[in-house]
């Protein structure tokens, strides 16, 4: 290790010292073993960090590399370009990227303590004997005299006084400002939440700034996740366990794409044997596994990459099972709902290469994951340096988890191996995939801070990998399931906005595929698409009408599929407004 400080530090920026201390004793002790460990020798120097405020001492004894003889024997701090001695007790405020080398007595650190102790004793007993006498110039207080009660009474000392309250220092300024703003914040409240009374708001606020971190789970929804984890498998290359994946819907497996990155040809084929296993429990409570073999990789994304988007960060792999199988679980696509801004979650899946857990957590908000972090940092101060060489090494991308980040950030005990393990809200949907955190120590047993991606912004890349590679049976299979769900109805409205926007010959193919998959839908739910696309491409349009989205389209054939697409939402316009018409109160007063 080097003595340069890393400008780059985590926490460099909340008072982080930083300095060097030579790997081998300084004048008279370079043959004394100061290193706990006697590889560390190979280190010319050792980065120390600290915090500033802290001692020489607690900063050493924090670090761990350091032998018990430094901090028995009288110990100092030397700096040879100014010959400064540092001592133990002092401060490291003023010794941020600075050169020292240990410098030790052969004498015991409690030596001139127990001097100064005994000194002091000696003193004090001398003066307590009987038949000793205090000089006229000693500076002991000369003893009362019992003649003159009256002068003795006068010089007895005051008592100690009682503790006392002062008030904080402009704390009527604080109250008056943090009143001032109650209205914007009861506002903001309103509106957020969508409730309109004051009442509301304060039940709100006793949640939000209460327990807000203790998740509690209905014995009715635990009931509900074991029947979901069924829908979990273990993602096996060659025979050995090494992440988690789950059911999204028929044979199609999702989990995330860097599991599998080493073990992909550049035509995008498997280099290796994958296999998925499924775990059921039987009436019996036995445990009961069904291996599958995989077929292929239908899509992925792994973009690490975060300056091409910084808001969207993806890391997923779709594999699709052999087509021989039978016998699989649901798929959980149709449990899909979009991620919310806070509240419980639970994580399926089978860390460190264990059999299938449930870990119970919470959302930590976007605005409050840079606290998250420096509390997190706060409370693990003795492993400041596993978690800045961890962070210079691998090159953290901290802006996976920025505050405009779309993923989704809390705290979790799954680490290795649960990987691709699917993430439920409070209502048992699903809502992202479990895919890393930022892990140190050498085994890589602690993370500051875990995320998962949101399924909706995989679901939206995979819709646009089937529209390029022109995969017109899983387009198909995958809106028949869409259509079933309410969430995925408004990801189909927005993947048909898209397509009509970004049109090209190629995607006539496409679109039909998605409209005859839409047709054979319920009448009522074709009519909540129809109106749903409608709402997009009105947000979409310069003028608000939805029309304007196919002005661009000049001498389209009769047949087209946009054709097609124009006359359904002409259909469904109209049927809407007679539905309108039909239970307004104009009406049902006529037709009384």
């Amino acid at each position: 290790m080097t003595g340069e400080t890393d400008s780059n530090c985590i926490m460099e920026r909340k008072c982080l010292i930083t300095f060097c201390v030579q790997a081998i004793g300084g004048e008279k002790c370079k043959s004394k073993k100061l290193l706990s460990k006697s590889n560390f020798k190979k280190f010319s120097e050792l980065c120390i960090y600290a915090w500033k405020g802290e001692t020489v001492e607690d900063a050493l004894h924090r670090d761990g590399r350091f032998a018990d003889i430094v901090f028995r024997k009288q110990c100092k701090l030397f700096e040879s370009t100014r010959k400064v001695h540092v001592e133990m007790s002092s401060s490291v405020d003023e010794l941020n990227g600075n050169h020292f080398e240990i410098r030790l007595s052969n004498k015991d650190r409690n030596s001139l303590q127990d001097n100064f102790t005994n000194s002091v004793e000696g003193a004090t007993d001398a003066a307590s004997s009987p038949g000793v006498s205090v000089q006229a110039g000693s500076s002991q207080n000369p003893p009362q005299s019992l003649s003159n009660p009256d002068k003795a009474a006068a010089e007895k000392p005051s008592p100690t006084p009682k503790n006392t309250y002062k008030p904080i220092a402009d704390s009527e300024e604080v109250l008056k400002i943090l009143r001032s703003q109650f209205d914007g914040l009861v506002k903001l409240m309103k509106e957020r939440e969508n409730v309109k009374t004051l009442p509301k708001v304060l039940d709100l606020l006793r949640e939000e700034f209460g327990k807000n971190t203790q998740v509690f789970w209905k014995v009715s929804q635990m009931k509900k996740l074991v029947e979901l984890s069924e829908s979990v498998c273990q993602i096996c290359i060659n025979g050995t366990a090494v992440a988690t994946g789950f059911l999204l819907f028929d044979g199609f497996i999702l989990t995330n794409a860097h599991v599998l990155k080493d073990r992909c040809a550049v035509d995008g084929s498997l280099t290796a044997t994958v296999t998925v296993i499924f775990t059921t429990v039987d009436a019996s409570e036995q445990a009961q596994s069904h291996k599958h073999g995989v077929e292929g990789i239908v899509c992925g994304s792994y973009n690490l990459d975060a300056q091409k988007n910084p808001n969207v960060y993806l890391d997923y792999v779709l594999l699709k099972i052999r087509s021989e199988t039978t016998n699989l679980p649901l798929g959980l696509l149709e449990k899909y709902r979009h991620p919310p801004p806070r509240g419980g979650i639970c994580i399926i899946g089978y860390p460190e290469d264990s059999e299938q857990r449930i870990d119970l957590s919470s959302i930590i908000e976007s605005e409050q994951r840079d606290a998250a972090v420096e509390k997190h940092l706060y409370e693990n101060t003795h492993f400041l340096q596993w978690i800045n060489t961890v962070w210079k090494e691998q090159d953290w991308n901290t802006d996976i988890v920025g505050q405009d980040s779309k993923v989704v950030t809390y705290d979790t005990c799954f680490f290795h191996g649960s990987s691709g393990s699917p993430v439920f809200g409070e209502d048992c949907q699903l809502i992202a995939m479990h895919t890393g955190g930022y892990f140190y120590k050498p085994d890589k047993s602690r993370s500051i801070i875990e995320y998962a991606i949101p399924l909706s912004s995989i679901l939206e890349n995979f819709l646009l990998e089937m529209l390029n590679k022109q995969n017109l049976t899983i387009l198909s299979a995958f809106t028949v399931k869409a259509m079933m769900c309410d969430a995925l109805r408004s990801l189909i409205a927005r993947f048909i906005t898209y397509i009509v926007q970004s049109w090209k010959a190629e995607f006539e193919t496409c679109l039909s595929t998605v409209l005859f998959a839409v047709n054979s839908s319920d009448e009522n739910v074709q009519l909540q698409l129809g109106m749903e696309i409608i709402k997009v491409m009105e947000s979409q349009s310069a003028c608000g009408d939805w029309k304007t989205c196919f002005n661009q389209h000049q001498n389209v054939p009769e047949g087209s599929s946009l054709v097609t697409l124009h006359q359904f939402l002409c259909n469904s316009s109209v049927r809407t407004k007679q539905k309108e018409e039909l239970y307004s109160p104009i009406s049902k007063g006529k037709a009384g």
